[in-house]
This record gives structure tokens, sequence and C-alpha cells, in this order.
């Protein structure tokens, strides 16, 4: 940020965004790894963006099982907020990850944008406590006040997770890089484990649709955020391994 016209790093930046990135050990110290829980975004009446064969919520919830598939391959536990095509209120949502005891939440959701020439991987976490959003319009975010909430519990974790998953994605599908950005989206800000959400690409760019509606994109999707939260667990394993005996 800007403090007298010199770009300055913030505390909350310094320890919550940095030091996560750089040391992510101390970031992941009370995270826990057992359960991911999986949120295919929109559903039902709900059908998100696009029209037509080009429904956000049919794409989001074929992601996510591609994804869970993969997860299981790896012996991790998975659950969806949904696995099927239903209305589902974001507030069941998060009811639902709470009631299965999650320790990884992720979001999935395609993008829109009026102006159709841009394209690309958005991941998103909260903002730190006080903290505006970085995003240009947030017209699909219910606007809160810049306070604590109870995904910010998890500042540091949701940096890394943000971290791995965005960089997963990015490597899997040569998508263009929007960057990880900060917004209180409702599932995530209301979060009881560490979360992102991930904006697998733009409905709204023609040449992105048609990479979206082609399976094996799909797959290059769900194969990157699926090594993304593989990692990110690995990384919180690693900090619950007992100390080694050097003796």
């Amino acid at each position: 940020m800007k403090a007298a016209g010199n770009w300055v790093i913030t505390p909350v930046d310094a320890v919550d965004t940095i030091g996560a990135i750089l040391l992510p050990s101390r970031a992941l110290g009370k995270a826990a790894a057992a359960l991911v829980v999986l949120d295919p975004g929109h559903g039902g009446a709900d059908p998100g963006t696009g029209q037509g064969s080009l429904q956000e919520k049919g794409f989001t919830l074929d992601i996510v099982k591609r994804i869970r598939a993969r997860l299981h391959e790896n012996h991790v536990n998975v659950m969806l907020t949904r696995d099927r095509d239903a209305t589902m209120s974001l507030e069941e949502r998060c009811w639902r990850a709470d009631r299965y005891g999650a320790d990884v939440f992720v979001s999935i959701h395609l993008n829109a944008s009026r102006n159709q020439a841009i394209s690309g991987i958005e991941t998103y976490i909260v903002p730190a406590s006080g903290y505006p959003t970085t995003v240009e319009q947030e017209q699909n975010i219910i606007v809160v006040k810049r306070k604590d909430c109870p995904g910010n519990r998890f500042d540091g974790a949701n940096v890394v997770l943000g971290q791995y998953l965005h960089k997963g994605v990015l490597a899997h599908t040569g998508a263009a890089d929007r960057g990880i950005r900060r917004a209180r989206f409702y599932v995530i800000r209301n979060a009881n484990s560490p979360a992102a959400l991930v904006e697998c690409g733009f409905l709204s760019n023609r040449g992105e649709a048609r990479k979206i509606l082609d399976a094996d994109y799909r797959d290059q999707i769900a194969e990157g955020i699926a090594r993304g939260i593989l990692t990110y667990l690995s990384r919180v394993r690693l900090q619950h391994l007992p100390p080694v005996n050097r003796m």
C-alpha cells in the first residue's frame, strides 16, 4: 500500500502474507488435514454466469467431481456441499462444511466480465480484518464492514492454501494469471477452516469458453486444483510429524 506517497509493507502483510509464503510452517501450525470440503458454485434455480449450454452451475459440479476423483486416488477424505443440480443457499454451504468437519474448504466458480477480452484464473481469500478488498466491483459480494469474520482466524493458512491452488491451476492449464485477490465472499469469510475460492476462467470470453466446454481442459483445471490441495495437505501434515531423534 502507499503512505505519504511511498510504498510500504503493513505489519499484516509482513506477517500474514509474506511471512506465510516464506515460512508456511508458522502459518500452518494449527491447521489440520483430515477432510477437504469442495463447494461447486451455484446450482438448481441459480445457474450462475453464462446461458444455454454454458451455465456455470454445471461446469462447477463437473470440475469438482473431477477434483474429488483425484483426491480419492491419493487417499484424501472429501465431501461436497452439493453433488447434484440442487439449489443451495450460501448459509447452507457453510453449515454443511461445519457439519462435515471441514479442515479445508475450496469453492469452485467460473467468471464473467462485460469486457469479453478478459480471460484467466483468479483465486480469492478473505482480506485481513480492517483491510479493503482488492476487487474493482463488488456486485457479486455481500458487502460487509472491514471487521473480523470467522475466516480471519486462518489468515496465514488462507494465504498458503490460495498460493498452492493458484500455482497448481496455472501450471496445468497455461491460462492467464489474474492473481490472488482479496474479497469477502460469504462462503470464505464464514468458513471455519482455511478457505479459498477459485474462479476457473471466463465464460464471457469466447476462447476460454470453448476451452471450458472441452472435457480435457476441465481435467486440466481439476488436476491443477487437486495438486494445489495435495501440496497444501502435505505441508500441513509435515507440521505434525514428531521431531527427529538425532541420538
